[in-house]
């Protein structure tokens, strides 16, 4: 399912996804998408990811990609962040922004 999922943000400018509650659409796409390198500079993994810098100079107006996840709910929002921190045990790779409010990796 993880290579269906890669080849099909390949090969399409949208994909939708549809899945049952639990089954790891916040949690385990995202994760997906950055160990495919969609985190870095540039995509392959060929570069460090957006958490760290590259090797060689950086151009100004160049910035890491990102990967976002949008959740409707608050209490939604944080435990998806606490899940994925703990999944990953990448504290800085990971944030979250509510109406002002957000994590110290994102400050």
């Amino acid at each position: 399912k993880k290579q269906t999922f890669l080849k099909a943000i390949e090969e399409h400018d949208v994909t939708l996804l549809l899945g049952s509650t639990g089954c790891g659409k916040s949690t385990q796409l995202p994760q997906f998408l950055y160990e495919a390198g969609y985190g870095s500079f540039t995509l392959g993994g060929a570069t460090s990811s957006s958490a760290g810098s590259r090797a060689g100079p950086q151009p100004e107006n160049e910035r890491p990609m990102k990967i976002g996840v949008a959740v409707t709910r608050r209490l939604a929002a944080l435990q998806l962040f606490e899940r994925v921190v703990e999944e990953t045990a990448k504290p800085d790779l990971v944030g979250y922004h509510i109406r002002g409010e957000a994590s110290p990796s994102l400050e």
